[in-house]
């Protein structure tokens, strides 16, 4: 039976800032590593639109946290900060976020060169949101076509189908578990498609988890996990490569 109280949990995608009601970006990143902490989770991507308070937090962090900056590839001061950020902090920047549908751009190799080019220049991981009309995962197909060494992390695998046939047609392309796919049907799907080996574990939380009567995040990470021991009907081999294995090995981490 797996001891879901203590297997490590390696979660790639967790926001660190999040946009509320009225439009302006709350800061969450101490709050999640207090939740990191209690669920005992060794490592986690830290997905933000703040680029030096991810980065702060990942260098006082550096064996806990990895900063993936978020991007705009049609803001180019953006495009130039994250470069510079990228450059100056190789050690705790893990990767680059990508949300075609939040900024309003389609996928393609013209909008997406450079955020692609950076990522392989630095070996960093790029997570993209996927699940709208205009950044269906088959519309990176020509990226990864041009920047095959590029890794790409699909999160919620939308259109599923599409996801799948990009993770068997390029070595480099990843699935997460999160949002979309958090469900026993689309999970065993992905499992019997692809394998243990393409999957990773992600929640997308922390702004969707409930809030105690202080208002503080009450954490989801380890329920999580535990449904979807249960789905994989607690295959330990699947079950390690999901949480942590598979994360451990695309961040070339010890």
């Amino acid at each position: 039976m797996i001891d879901i109280e203590n297997i490590p949990l390696i979660d790639l995608h967790v926001h660190a800032d999040s946009r509320s009601k009225g439009g302006e970006r709350i800061w969450l990143g101490e709050e999640v590593l207090e939740l990191q902490n209690k669920e005992k989770m060794p490592y986690v991507l830290y997905l933000a639109t703040h680029f030096d308070k991810v980065i702060k937090l990942a260098k006082a962090n550096p064996n806990k946290v990895g900063a993936v900056l978020w991007v705009n590839p049609l803001d180019n001061k953006i495009m130039e900060e994250a470069e510079e950020k990228i450059k100056n902090n190789s050690d705790v920047v893990k990767g680059i976020k990508i949300h075609p549908a939040g900024h309003g751009y389609f996928v393609s190799l013209d909008t997406l060169n450079e955020v692609f080019r950076i990522a392989n220049e630095n070996n960093l991981v790029i997570v993209t949101h996927t699940g709208a009309e205009n950044n269906e995962a088959g519309m990176f197909r020509p990226l990864m076509e041009k920047y095959p060494n590029t890794k790409l992390l699909l999160s919620h695998s939308f259109p599923i189908h599409e996801a799948c046939e990009m993770v068997e047609d390029f070595e480099n392309v990843y699935v997460d578990t999160s949002y979309t796919v958090d469900n026993r049907e689309a999970q065993l799907y992905l499992l019997n498609r692809i394998g243990k080996e393409k999957i990773t574990y992600s929640v997308d939380g922390p702004f969707w988890f409930p809030k105690n009567d202080k208002g503080k995040y009450v954490s989801q990470f380890r329920n999580r996990a535990k449904e979807m021991c249960a789905w994989y009907k607690n295959d330990q081999d699947a079950i390690e490569h999901i949480f942590y294995k598979n994360a451990m090995r695309i961040l070339d981490l010890k």
